[in-house]
């Protein structure tokens, strides 16, 4: 019987993989709230990362899924001492920073607040190219 391997990087790296339908928006807000929290996270930061994550999960749903069901959504959040580095990813259609919508927060019914939600929750940003198809985004949240 072979020992499992007990790397650092091995215990600080937790993944979900969950089918593009809405319905479980709330099971992912509830798991990166929780995971947030039992690493060290206060509350007030584990709540706001838990509706970051679910924006996130959402657009991937709505703009990369074109509201397709059934096509995997790859969660995954990485804890260090200092910070916690969040990616989702998806085999669906590209989206390009120039395509995003930009908010206007005086009108509440605009598209995009989650777009402005994620970047100013947030310490770090990015929406990635991956070769082939779908998109990367990675967000990082540092502990105060």
């Amino acid at each position: 019987m072979e020992k499992a391997d007990k790397s650092p990087e091995f215990g600080r790296l937790i993944r979900l993989q969950i089918p593009s339908q809405a319905r479980y928006l709330p099971l992912v807000r509830h798991w990166v709230e929780s995971s947030c929290l039992l690493n060290g996270f206060s509350t007030s930061v584990s709540n706001d990362l838990k509706w970051v994550a679910g924006e996130a999960i959402a657009n991937v749903i709505k703009h990369a899924y074109l509201g397709r069901e059934g096509h995997p959504v790859f969660f995954e959040i990485k804890f260090e001492p200092d910070r916690a580095t969040f990616r989702i990813k998806d085999f669906g259609t590209k989206t390009l920073p120039s395509q995003w919508k930009k908010s206007d927060l005086k009108d509440y019914r605009t598209k995009g607040i989650g777009l402005y939600l994620i970047q100013h929750l947030t310490d770090s940003f990015v929406l990635g190219d991956l070769e082939g198809p779908g998109n990367q985004m990675v967000f990082i949240k540092k502990k105060v």
